[in-house]
Formats: C-alpha cells, structure tokens, sequence
C-alpha cells in the first residue's frame, strides 16, 4: 500500500473519533457541589460560588449532590 492511501485510510478511520470528541465537548456542563452552596430555587449550580443567602436561580453552587439527582426524584442533570 502507498504512503498517500495509506495516509488516506489513517484520515477516514480517525475522522469520525474527531467529530465525536468535539461534540461531546461542546456539550458538556460543569456543576458544583459545596457546603455553602444553595438548594435547587437558589443556585443554578454552575458557579464554584457560596449561595449569597438570599434571592433565586443565582450562579452559585449545589449544596449537596442530591439536589442534582434526587432519590426518588427527577434528575436535574443529564449525562
């Protein structure tokens, strides 16, 4: 087998691994979890931040791992 269709074949097995691992990237969410953080009204969860003790649906984190995946409940997050 030549260089040139070899190097061909090494492009056309790999792309599909490229495209997979870009989307899979751009789709991925970050969520905290703290002590200090707030319940599921208070805080988005997507803030490594202390939940300021008052208001709602603020960038601040979870404060526990159950307020994104409720026993029993409706997950808040999706993997």
């Amino acid at each position: 087998m030549s260089t040139h269709r070899s190097g061909k074949l090494a492009l056309l097995l790999l792309a599909p691994l490229g495209f997979a691992a870009h989307g899979s990237a751009e789709a991925a969410t970050t969520y905290h979890v703290r002590a200090d953080g707030g319940d599921a009204s208070q805080c988005t969860g997507r803030a490594d931040a202390p939940y300021s003790g008052s208001g709602s649906n603020q960038a601040c984190a979870w404060k526990h791992p159950f307020v994104a995946l409720p026993p029993g409940g409706t997950p808040r997050i999706a993997g």
